[in-house]
């Protein structure tokens, strides 16, 4: 298990909690008005440009960096940012309330078009891949037995087993097939 640090930092009497890696763990102080004010955002491309030159660095680049997850993070006044929430403040004028979901499953992907509020649910029902840690690299399936695979899925919160199959490919089709009957987001 990790340990996570928090690190209370005050500004202005605004108290902005981060964990030590510098992501914000929840809204900061950070307004829409601000974001508009040093960069812009494109709704086609959900690219995030640099609108004014500062220390040096050009006018109309495209800032941000990808990190090992995949996500665009974007850094202002030494705070490191995911941009799809960027987008959301940069749109809707207010931080999002949910998590924000990639409709496409692309992290990168930060089209306001393809980004939607969700729960912690709704968004793990979109996972398209296996998890990092999975033995058998399939979404939804697991070694069983000796020759078998069983496929499950969960469903509010609880696993529904779907059957044990002759074939990873099979037990993947039964899982594939559920998703599509079970997880309406």
């Amino acid at each position: 298990a990790m340990l996570t640090v928090y690190q209370t930092v005050s500004i202005t009497s605004q108290t902005i909690v981060i964990r030590t890696n510098g992501m914000s763990t929840f809204n900061s102080t950070l307004t829409a008005d601000q974001l508009r004010a040093a960069l812009f955002y494109d709704q086609e491309s959900g690219v995030f440009t640099r609108i004014k030159v500062v220390r040096g660095r050009s006018m109309n680049a495209v800032v941000g960096h990808t990190n090992i997850y995949g996500y665009k993070i974007i850094m202002i006044g030494k705070v490191n940012y995911h941009a799809h929430r960027l987008a959301w403040l940069y749109e809707f004028g207010e931080w999002p309330s949910a998590l924000i979901d990639h409709i496409d499953g692309d992290r990168e992907n930060n089209r306001i078009g393809n980004l939607r509020a969700s729960t912690k649910i709704e968004n793990g029902q979109n996972r398209r891949t296996a998890r990092r840690d999975s033995s058998t690299g399939v979404i939804g399936v697991t070694k069983h037995g000796k020759h078998g695979w069983r496929a499950m899925i969960c469903v509010n919160k609880k696993v529904i087993r779907l059957g044990t199959y002759k074939s990873i490919a099979l037990a993947s089709e039964a899982y594939i097939a559920a998703k599509r009957a079970m997880h309406p987001f």
